[in-house]
């Protein structure tokens, strides 16, 4: 009496217990990407991989307003006002014309030095005033353009305190260049006169995407051309002037498609 019953209690239990089974998921191997994401916490969805350009820059014009002023410079120190206009075939090069007007002032760090005969040999040190290096000092810069190709081989973001995600991309540019320079005036007076001359230039830079038409740029450049030398010197001088530029990048058009 107690077998047949003991039976039909296993009959029972036993298909419940396989369907409880079934229900349950299988475990996941340990290398299952999706208990990957799981496991990397709340930041997952906030802070997305870089897996493709999220701005495009193909068959898009980008235009920079920028000052540009230089450094290292033993007579003049130049503030470029600038005014570049660039063209991307694609999301790596691209064709850039730049053109901007030079402010010079005194930088400082020559020195007019003179020793006082009738005073016991007193020697005094001064700065030069901008009229006693007119036509004198090199690296007196009027008018500088440019003709550059732009190309982009990286691209990547910051992770701002967790919470920012800030897109950037690096480039370099090589270019001749077209410069207006004040020289030593051609008639032997006093004074200086402006010559033209041609040269190139070559630099690094950086391009931060604040939106989808707008960037903050960041560039260092050397310009490099050759000035008639100031007297009693002659012949040419070879004249590197280094820059640091920073500029607003407006693309147009101010949208683009992805894919």
């Amino acid at each position: 009496m107690r077998r047949p019953l003991l039976l039909a209690l296993a009959v029972l239990v036993l298909p419940a217990a396989a369907v409880a089974q079934g229900a349950q998921s299988p475990p996941e191997e340990a290398g299952d990407s999706a208990t990957l994401e799981r496991d990397v916490g709340p930041l997952k969805d906030r802070i997305p991989p870089v897996i493709r350009h999220v701005f495009l820059l193909k068959e898009r014009w980008e235009l920079v307003p920028s000052v540009a002023f230089s450094f290292r410079d033993p007579f003049f120190t130049k503030y470029v006002f600038e005014l570049s206009l660039t063209y991307n075939f694609n999301d790596t090069l691209g064709l850039m014309l730049r053109a901007g007007y030079a402010v010079d002032t005194v930088s400082g760090s020559a020195q007019i030095c003179t020793v006082n005969v009738a005073n016991g040999g007193t020697r005094g040190c001064r700065s030069p005033t901008y009229d006693e290096l007119n036509g004198r000092g090199t690296g007196q810069i009027k008018f500088l353009g440019a003709l550059d190709v732009q190309w982009t081989p990286i691209y990547g973001k910051f992770n701002l305190f967790a919470e920012w995600v800030l897109h950037f991309d690096l480039y370099g540019i090589l270019g001749p260049a077209l410069v207006t320079y004040a020289g030593p005036p051609s008639t032997g007076g006093v004074g200086s006169t402006n010559y033209l001359t041609v040269g190139g230039e070559v630099g690094i830079g950086m391009r931060f995407f604040l939106n989808k038409w707008l960037t903050l740029r960041f560039e260092f450049r050397d310009d490099i051309y050759g000035e008639k030398a100031p007297a009693p010197n002659t012949g040419t001088a070879i004249q590197n002037q280094l820059f640091i530029d920073v500029g607003f990048g407006f693309f147009f058009p101010t949208t683009f498609h992805d894919g």
